[in-house]
């Protein structure tokens, strides 16, 4: 099976090279041993600029594909306040330009959205069926998206994911373990509450659904939610990956949202339920624990991604 990657050198496009069953990963082209089922291809922004999605199509007609996975998004939230219509090409406009095309040929299309698509009003995880409310323009422009790949493919698979982290790119793990090796002290919000999720996890989660596809039985098509089980605060969650970390003797304060203002309102509660991911497509993520001792062991060992 061919899938082709939009992405390249994002936090998830690099962990789903990373993770690619049995592969010797090459960007920017075929990525295919005699052990992998699968081959893959990635477009990095040279070959697929998504800030222009009157071009996909013309780009899209020179590759042939099984499936295609969307793992590039604007991901800036607090920028996107400024940018609105950059946030709504790359993370709306874009992603229908794909999806028409993946209809146009009958194949399947991967792609991620956020648990920013909730108010965070909510007391409970959120089920895909909730009522969406997004409080900012990234929020507003995936949860377009979702619709626009809604209206345009049959087959499709959406899975909203949260707090993203991981030992490559940049992200609050990487954050706080910097800052630990500056500072004596951080102060971290205490009063948003969501669920964790290494992109390895995700991208290991992703692979094997991906495998499912070249199987020739019907798929449960839809949108899903892709995260880390649990719940925590950011503040709890920075305290056991520093802890673990060996940054014990860092003093953490904790902060109330209205302690630190963002141009871009977060969800005050985001966690996700998980639960339809095992029951409809037989996969299941870890808890937010167990994914997060997995992190700081790979990130003890970093790992070399030829680019």
């Amino acid at each position: 099976m061919k899938v082709l990657m939009v992405g390249e050198t994002g936090q998830l496009a690099r962990f789903m090279q990373i993770t690619q069953p049995q592969s010797n990963n090459r960007p920017n082209g075929s990525t295919q041993n005699k052990d992998s089922k699968v081959e893959l291809v990635c477009l990095g922004r040279e070959q697929m600029d998504l800030s222009q999605p009157e071009r996909i199509n013309d780009i899209l007609a020179g590759y042939t594909f099984d499936a295609l996975v969307n793992a590039a998004a604007y991901t800036a939230v607090d920028k996107a306040e400024s940018e609105p219509d950059l946030a709504q090409m790359i993370n709306a406009d874009s992603p229908a330009e794909l999806a028409k095309v993946c209809a146009e040929r009958d194949v399947p299309i991967i792609h991620y959205s956020t648990d920013y698509v909730f108010s965070g009003d909510a007391s409970r995880p959120y089920k895909e069926e909730d009522a969406t409310g997004p409080n900012s323009v990234y929020g507003q422009t995936k949860l377009a998206g979702e619709r626009a790949i809604r209206g345009a493919a049959e087959k499709y698979f959406i899975f909203r994911t949260a707090w993203v982290y991981g030992e490559l790119g940049q992200n609050f793990f990487l954050t706080m373990r910097r800052l630990a090796k500056q500072r004596d002290s951080l102060s971290i919000v205490n009063d948003q509450m969501g669920g964790p999720t290494y992109a390895r996890s995700l991208a290991e989660c992703s692979w094997q659904i991906i495998d499912q596809l070249d199987q020739n039985v019907e798929r449960p098509w839809g949108t899903y939610h892709m995260s880390c089980a649990g719940e925590i605060s950011w503040f709890e969650f920075a305290k056991a990956l520093l802890t673990q970390s060996g940054f014990s003797n860092i003093q953490l304060s904790p902060l109330t949202t209205a302690q630190y203002p963002t141009p871009a309102k977060r969800p005050a509660y985001s966690v996700l339920d998980n639960s339809n991911l095992a029951k409809a497509l037989g996969v299941e993520m870890p808890d937010w624990q167990q994914a997060l001792a997995s992190c700081i062991q790979h990130a003890s060992t970093p790992t070399t991604l030829v680019l």
